[in-house]
């Protein structure tokens, strides 16, 4: 008899969760990149440092390890080939990718005759 007069009651509430970025350029050849993105992980750290007790681990804390590993590296020196590759090569090479010789004048873009279009279209109107 009781199950008759009990209710239930399913209720759907939605909650916003707003995120603010801020987006900055950087390259990732500098030194500036792994400065920004370790003070970036450092700000993470201590606006989860309330959080994190003796019951709830960092979360990502292996991946947020090795990143700071890395960023470490390439801190003290690039991860990358420094010497140059083809394309540096040809870009440095006097004559270029166009194949320009002697002198390194640009050559003149063609530019279509707008005036001899125009006469054209004219008489065959």
């Amino acid at each position: 008899l009781g199950w008759l007069f009990k209710a239930k009651e399913r209720k759907v509430e939605k909650i916003n969760l707003l995120m603010f970025l801020t987006p900055t350029i950087i390259s990732p050849y500098d030194n500036q990149a792994a400065k920004n993105t370790l003070s970036t992980l450092d700000k993470r750290f201590k606006h989860l440092k309330p959080v994190i007790d003796d019951g709830n681990d960092e979360p990502f804390k292996e991946v947020t390890g090795e990143l700071k590993a890395k960023i470490e590296k390439q801190s003290n020196g690039p991860l990358y080939d420094t010497t140059p590759n083809t394309y540096q090569r040809t870009n440095l090479d006097v004559q270029g990718i166009g194949g320009a010789t002697g002198n390194n004048k640009q050559r003149e873009p063609e530019v279509p005759d707008y005036k001899g279009i125009a006469d054209e279209v004219k008489e065959n109107e």
